[in-house]
């Protein structure tokens, strides 16, 4: 009975996976700054090269999504 409950468990929790996965939608293109927001800083603080989104420092400022999320991944290299 216990393997059962376990065994039931562990595949909603994969099913669960599989759902968030099919939902999952990245906020970087990779391409531009489509959905993204300078804030404080000049129009060539931020770039995007390779793939990856650049910053020079100067001058100092932010950069954020032009929308809220919750409940989000953020990786950062």
């Amino acid at each position: 009975m216990k393997s059962r409950f376990l065994f039931l468990i562990g595949a909603l929790a994969f099913a669960g996976a599989i759902i968030a996965a099919e939902n999952f939608k990245p906020l970087f293109n990779g391409k531009n700054l489509d959905g993204w927001h300078n804030v404080n800083c000049g129009p060539k603080t931020w770039t995007v090269k390779d793939g990856m989104i650049h910053c020079t420092g100067k001058p100092i400022g932010e950069l954020r999504t032009t929308r809220m999320y919750e409940n989000f991944i953020l990786e950062v290299e």
